[in-house]
């Protein structure tokens, strides 16, 4: 009888593949854990929270939300870069994963994690408090100009998404050496409960962030800083409107650990693609005012490094202003 023989090397290779492949299969066989890069209650861990809650639906193993704060998301994204890449642990990562490499020189930025989705994108905004004298941005960069040292923005970390809103605003109004900035590392959440107690004067989110406490009364949006009208804010005028022209604003989207096995990637955009088109994420978006913008794996790498040359262009941009 003839015996099979088979090369050490290629046993070694079927017995590699076949608990990948097993693995794979399973996925996911215990819960997956969703890293918040920010402070509860900001845009990111709303839209994170409802995400994971949506997206359970969609599998037989609960999503652990973990909100992980500190150095503008820079925690959250060394962590989950020094994860297992197995597909259990995941990143809401939103614009600092691009910039704080441009503005801090961070060793951790989009390169080091690997695309799942973008899931959002929002404008950032100017609001006040409804006590405020100022009605519009131009009223307010003449109050600042003839009252130097008096008024107090409030930023995030340098890189972070509300501290570039916060330095296109100064510089392009050229009142950066007018006022006094105040940073807020957990991102929107404690900037607007700042502005709430006069802590600032000024503060910079996105305007979907601020929403429910314009809508209160509390506070009153200034301006955003969308290209044009936005659908979600038809009645806040656009700063280049009163002649200021900036356009930004941050987004956000899923990311894993490098190496993570392609099937698992794939099993993830195609599982987030459907909480984007779910009805009931749909009506949280909406009734939010979060922009609903989705790319997959592919578009997001490039996404992403469309973004890291125009904000390297944008620090420059703020450089020359020193």
């Amino acid at each position: 009888m003839r015996k099979l023989v088979f090369p050490l090397f290629f046993l070694a290779a079927v017995m590699t593949v076949i608990p990948q492949l097993t693995t794979f299969a399973e996925y996911p066989t215990e819960p997956i854990t969703l890293i918040i890069p920010y402070s509860a209650g900001g845009g990111t861990d709303l839209i994170g929270r409802a995400m994971a809650k949506i997206a359970e639906k969609y599998i037989d193993q609960p999503i652990v939300v973990q909100n992980m704060t500190g150095a503008g998301g820079g925690v959250a994204f060394s962590h989950v870069a020094k994860a297992r890449p197995d597909g259990y642990t995941l990143c809401l990562v939103a614009l600092p994963i691009v910039t704080l490499k441009i503005f801090q020189n961070f060793p951790i930025s989009y390169e080091d994690l690997e695309p799942v989705c973008i899931m959002n994108k929002d404008p950032a905004s100017l609001t006040v408090k409804t006590s405020s004298p100022w009605k519009d941005v131009n009223e307010l960069i003449t109050y600042i100009k003839k009252n130097p040292g008096k008024v107090k923005v409030g930023t995030a970390s340098p890189g972070a998404a509300w501290w570039i809103g916060a330095m296109l605003f100064e510089v392009t109004a050229g009142v950066k050496d007018y006022v006094i900035n105040l940073t807020y590392p957990g991102g929107a959440a404690p900037q607007l409960k700042a502005l709430l107690s006069g802590e600032i004067d000024v503060g910079t989110t996105s305007a979907a962030e601020a929403l429910s406490l314009v809508e209160e009364g509390e506070l009153r949006y200034l301006g955003i800083m969308s290209e044009k009208r936005s659908k979600l804010f038809p009645g806040v005028p656009t700063l280049r409107e009163q002649g200021l022209d900036i356009a930004f604003g941050t987004w956000r989207g899923i990311m894993v650990p490098k190496n993570t096995p392609q099937d698992i990637v794939a099993f993830l955009a195609d599982l987030f693609h459907k909480v984007y088109e779910d009805e009931q994420f749909v009506e949280f978006m909406d009734r939010n005012r979060f922009g609903r913008f989705y790319l997959g794996p592919e578009d997001s790498l490039k996404f992403m490094q469309e973004q890291y040359k125009l904000f390297k262009v944008v620090k420059e941009r703020v450089q020359e202003s020193e």
